[in-house]
């Protein structure tokens, strides 16, 4: 039983079982610590508030780049797939922020080529000079297709002749193929993307990488100037082939083949081939989820046809210990070795499906607390990029101002020519010509460095040719300053009154003292703006250096509303980036998780399984019990604190465990079936006479049987009930109809009573004797208990009426009322009887009592009536009417009753005037005013007629009118019915 037992560990619910303790190791009994190197850059949700909504401009993502390069992180690793390429888009401060041109100063350059920004070009440029970016890419295992027959078999027809003209389009491809344009409609898409991308390949199988240009040629031939769908999927097909091209690089080449059961990777996406060509290095992404979804393993090295691409953790850890991936191999399946340039080889276990097991860090649940690796938010970074370029453009808009200045300064000219009259032109001509070529040189020398299609003397040249001409330009901005200044100095001193004498004097003096006013406001104003904001960056680096400085920073999507969030044992919303850093955290500091092989866990199952069978076998079942417990728990400990925390053993801990469990419960409801069914057999005997959850609990529990033969004095709560007038009832009609309204009546008060845990004494024809806490049944709230069971079986009753109010005996079911006794205190409850003939009951004056308060219901119209004790109790949760101080037949003492009439609060304001009106008649009579009790109780009649409480005591004012009682009358009502 225990070997077949142990196969648990191959069902999906025992995975399951198993994946769950391993979570809780993972997160208990951890004492991996995270690596200080290693730092998130988090794109969360206050960054998409800084920078905008995803997915960012590229330029965005190069522009950290930057900064983490110059606040000099160590490596950068980017979980991004960037694998489409990003338009350009033009970027100038002249534009506003939606869209409309602000100042056209076009002296200071025409928008040209140059000023545009290209995403690719800006995030190529800044993983170049940085590198030591380390970037995603996506892995497949699958092409997906649609799985019909019909249609895999018109692909593969469709694939054959686009391999021979793809430029054939749906009218012409559906007529060769004989098909309704709708169905080549319906697959010619994914089909051309796939021939585009075959035939670019072939070309593309030598060493020499094709052009654009060639490969639109030879494949579309005249119409590669269509701007059309083909076009698309051809240069998609291109960019793709480029991409790998560049990818190659950071593929492995193992000298031999790694002989293990790794994943594999039918197809790569790469990224954007600028981006490929840029980088250090490009890694994998992909992740692969257990059942459940939850991520605890990632596929350390994937295959692709003769090569091997590494996962992200794993090509940074060879940057960063200076491993050699080419000379790596793998021992007995499960442990890959890879050699350093100096010092011990790294050893990676892996699992039977050939990946490695996350090890996660202790500190790892509390990330969001900033308690594991450091997290920066990228908002932060980009803060200091937003500075730079506010900077930058707030030199741009200064230029924009001195241009002005500089045309104030320079004025106009006339110029004559021999076929005109005399022109006026702008004195600043030159000036104007001179900006615009350094701009245009500018844009130039810069489009020239991220495009990197100039060689280097052309490009030094470039930059050269724009410094000089910027010194120019600075020269002249200085000139015109001081020009200005020193014209308007003369001009102030000239009184307003000769000014006015002259138009031309009034116009000068207007227009440079509006280029002073901008040097003096809208100058001065930015120069105050830009060192606020030096002094803001030069802050921002002195907080982020020590943070950035050395460190090993992950760039990973980290908002909530959407992107990389995956479960993992840590936390159920874990940003996939940080998988990533685990994994690298991991072979930094060499711990790893090793699972246990399948074939050493079931043994030990098995060997645990036969050791808790033979102590279950031959020993008591306390012992047993106990046994079995101290080792589960000492093989919980072992498994946890040793194997897992110690030396980073996955050792299975639920099929085990369960094994144990099980193995001991078969074994021990194997010895104890005998005595089982000797307890199901005094169940059923004792069912005959009490409910059969009594019954059962009396028959389990020891201690009940015990009680159930002890006679004790006890507090306890007894419940009388009958059904009015039902004895005349019965002699009215057949007996099969009596024993059907009777039966139905008794089983459906005894399911109501039993469901609050009452138990039944005895059937008393139609009337019912229960109590409440009972020597085997204790109730610590038993007199609450009993009320509420009262007004179930009064609703129960309700109940009854309606659901046979269309049964033959309707009339019958109709007619009955049901009264009921309530009483508590002191009895004695145990079996009482003969050897022959013995009862689970109880005996006592309170016992009694509830038997008289039960017809008692009638002198006064109630259906529920309580003694004080009761009342006294429960008070607090229920509405009462007093009704007297009764005095039953054969008791000398007196006794107060009460109608039970409803829950706390549920009494409407009309019944409780009633009862308060009823109340005080009591005390009218119990203080002996016979004839202010008579006029109370009739004035309630007037209201009330058939009030029988009220006709009781204006009978017993009248007949105590013509017989005073004795002197020490009690103000009891005596009952003289029994």
């Amino acid at each position: 039983m225990t070997a077949s037992l142990s196969m648990l560990f191959n069902t999906e619910a025992g995975r399951i079982a198993e994946y769950w303790t391993f979570d809780a190791r993972m997160r208990f009994c951890n004492n991996v610590l995270p690596s200080t190197p290693i730092v998130h850059i988090d794109i969360d949700n206050s960054a998409l508030e800084r920078v905008g909504r995803w997915p960012w401009h590229r330029q965005h993502v190069a522009e950290i780049i930057r900064s983490l390069h110059e606040l000099g992180a160590a490596n950068i690793f980017i979980d991004l797939l960037l694998s489409e390429p990003e338009s350009a888009y033009l970027d100038d401060p002249r534009i506003g922020q939606f869209g409309e041109s602000g100042d056209p100063a076009t002296a200071l350059g025409e928008f040209t080529e140059e000023n545009y920004v290209y995403p690719d070009l800006e995030l190529a440029a800044a993983m170049r000079e940085a590198g030591n970016v380390i970037l995603g890419m996506e892995a497949r295992n699958i092409r997906a297709t649609d799985g019909s027959k019909e249609k895999a078999e018109l692909r593969t027809r469709m694939e054959d002749m686009l391999r021979k003209r793809f430029t054939l389009d749906e009218q012409e491809l559906a007529k060769s193929l004989g098909q309704p344009v709708s169905e080549v409609a319906s697959v010619i898409a994914g089909v051309k993307t796939r021939i585009a991308e075959e035939l670019v390949m072939k070309l593309a199988g030598g060493n020499k990488l094709p052009s654009e240009e060639s490969v639109l040629t030879a494949i579309l031939g005249e119409r590669k100037e269509t701007q059309n769908a083909d076009r698309k999927d051809v240069q998609q097909a291109y960019f793709i082939m480029r991409g790998l091209r560049a990818v190659e690089r950071s593929l492995i080449r193992p000298a031999a083949p790694l002989d293990a059961a790794l994943h594999s990777a039918t197809e790569l996406v790469p990224p954007c081939h600028r981006l490929t060509d840029a980088v250090a290095t490009v890694a994998a992404v992909n992740f692969t989820p257990d059942i459940g979804g939850t991520l605890r393993r990632v596929p350390l090295i994937l295959k692709y046809h003769d090569t091997y691409v590494p996962h992200m953790g794993l090509a940074g850890a060879c940057r960063i210990l200076g491993l050699m991936p080419e000379k790596m191999t793998i021992e007995d399946s499960s442990t890959v070795v890879i050699p350093r340039t100096s010092g011990d080889p790294i050893r990676i276990p892996l699992d039977e499906t050939g990946e490695m097991v996350i090890q996660w860090t202790r500190t790892a649940p509390h990330w969001r607390a900033d308690a594991d690796f450091k997290h920066i938010t990228a908002a932060k970074l980009y803060a200091l990029v937003d500075a730079k370029k506010q900077l930058s453009n707030n030199e741009r808009l200064r230029d924009y101002k001195l241009a002005d200045v500089v045309a104030v300064s320079k004025g106009q000219l006339k110029v004559t020519t021999a076929s005109g009259p005399a022109e006026s032109v702008h004195a600043d001509h030159a000036f104007r010509k001179r900006v615009n070529e350094q701009l245009v040189i500018a844009r130039k020398a810069h489009l020239a460095r991220l495009r990197a299609d100039s060689s280097p003397d052309q490009l030094a040249s470039l930059e050269k040719q724009a410094a000089i001409l910027l010194d120019e330009i600075r020269r002249d901005q200085r000139q015109a300053i001081t020009a200005v200044q020193l014209t308007c100095q003369e001009i102030d001193e000239i009184s307003p009154d000769e000014l006015a004498k002259d138009a031309a004097a009034m116009e000068d003096a207007r227009r440079y003292r509006w280029a002073r006013d901008l040097i003096n406001n809208d100058i001065a104003r930015i120069d105050a703006a830009n060192k606020s904001l030096t002094e803001s960056i030069t802050a921002l680096r002195a907080e982020l250096a020590p943070e950035i400085k050395g460190k090993h920073t992950f760039i990973g999507y980290a908002a909530t509303a959407e992107g990389d969030i995956v479960p993992t044992p840590i936390d159920p919303r874990t940003i996939g980036v940080m998988c990533h850093a685990h994994v690298l955290n991991g072979i930094l500091q060499d711990r790893f998780i090793s699972p246990a092989g399948r074939r050493t866990e079931r043994g030990i199952a098995i060997l645990l399984g036969a050791i808790v069978s033979l102590v279950t076998a031959t020993r008591g079942p306390r012992f047993a019990l106990l046994s079995t417990l101290g080792l589960m728990l000492a093989y919980v400990l072992f498994v946890c604190l040793v194997l897992f925390q110690r030396w980073g053993i996955w050792f299975a801990l639920a099929a085990p465990v369960t094994t144990l469990f099980i193995t001991w419960a078969f074994v021990t409801l194997f010895r104890q079936f005998t005595a089982e069914r000797d307890k199901r057999m005094f169940a059923k005997q004792l069912s005959q006479y009490t409910s059969p959850i009594i019954a059962s609990r009396i028959a389990e529990n020891p201690d009940a049987v015990a009680a159930f033969k002890t006679v004790q004095t006890r507090d306890m709560t007894f419940f009388f009930s009958d059904l009015a007038g039902f004895t005349t009832i019965s002699e009215k009609e057949n007996p099969e109809v009596v024993q059907h309204v009777l039966n139905t009546y008794l089983e459906r008060m005894s399911r109501v009573i039993w469901s609050h845990r009452g138990l039944i004494n005895k059937f008393m024809g139609d009337g019912i004797m229960a109590f409440f806490n009972p020597s085997v049944d204790p109730l610590e709230d038993h007199v609450s208990i009993a009320c509420e069971t009262c007004m179930a079986t009064i609703e129960e009753l309700d109940k009854l009426k309606r659901d046979f109010a269309n049964d033959k005996d309707a009339r019958i079911f109709e007619q009955l009322s049901m009264r009921i006794g309530l009483s508590t205190g002191l009895c004695k409850n145990g079996d009482l009887g003969s050897e022959l003939k013995a009862d689970y009951t109880v005996i006592g004056d309170v016992v009694n009592l509830a038997a008289r308060l039960e017809p008692a219901n009638k002198v006064f119209g109630s259906r529920i009536m309580v003694s004080g004790a009761v009342r006294n109790l429960v008070k607090d949760k229920f509405e009462f009417r007093y009704l007297a101080e009764l005095q039953v037949k054969g008791k000398a003492a007196t006794v107060p009753v009460y109608e039970l009439l409803c829950r706390k609060g549920a009494l409407s304001e009309e019944e409780r005037t009633y009862v308060d009106r009823f109340e005080a008649g009591v005390e009218l009579y119990k203080q002996g005013k016979w004839d202010e009790c008579i006029v109370h109780f009739t004035r309630i009649l007037a209201r009330r007629f058939d009030d029988v409480g009220a006709s009781r005591y204006v009978d017993a004012c009248t007949e105590f009118k013509r017989f005073p009682p004795d002197d020490g009358w009690n103000g009891a009502l005596e009952l003289k019915e029994k």
